[in-house]
């Protein structure tokens, strides 16, 4: 990606000009620079996912990602800027064809992990219930002895709030230690 908001695509064997050079958002001029791409070989054409290349004055600033083929271009906004992403790919290895699983964000204060594999990128559920740069909680109570139904009666509250639209799929992240 450069600083007019477009992406060249060169090849490797030749030391020369790029063979193709696009502005995914359409326009020649105007456009803020593309602050982070990736891209991925997968079938049956290659995807590119980045940040920032949108006309100016736009309003997106730093708070969307674009996933790119040449068929489609699907816009994700964040109500905070972007501070990373990342993909997860199907394979490690950059050479062999990826199918692109899930797409982890981490924004000024929240991680968002997309499903890639389905149909408008849902979210998945997260895997803890807190702001990961600044709590919420000002105090905390222990209760030793709650009733038995307590614990799910809490989450029966829970499971009526109105919510985003949801992965039905396992959390993609593995590994780690807590504490």
């Amino acid at each position: 990606g450069y600083s007019d908001g477009s992406i060249a695509i060169f090849n490797t064997k030749i030391d020369s000009k790029p063979e193709k050079v696009f502005y995914p958002h359409g326009s020649v001029s105007g456009n803020s620079p593309i602050f982070q791409l990736q891209w991925f070989n997968t079938e049956p054409e290659p995807y590119f996912i980045f940040s920032g290349g949108y006309p100016e004055g736009d309003g997106f600033g730093k708070q969307c990602i674009t996933i790119h083929n040449s068929r489609t271009t699907n816009l994700l906004s964040f109500t905070d800027s972007i501070i990373n992403f990342l993909c997860l790919p199907s394979t490690p290895f950059i050479t062999d064809v990826q199918q692109m699983n899930a797409l982890v964000v981490l924004t000024e204060n929240d991680l968002i992990v997309h499903d890639l594999q389905s149909q408008s990128f849902p979210t998945f559920t997260l895997p803890f219930s807190f702001d990961i740069h600044t709590s919420p909680v000002t105090t905390l109570h222990y209760c030793g002895k709650c009733p038995d139904d307590f614990v799910a009666e809490l989450q029966s509250v829970l499971s009526k709030m109105p919510q985003k639209l949801k992965s039905i799929k396992r959390w993609p992240l593995r590994g780690g230690k807590w504490g």
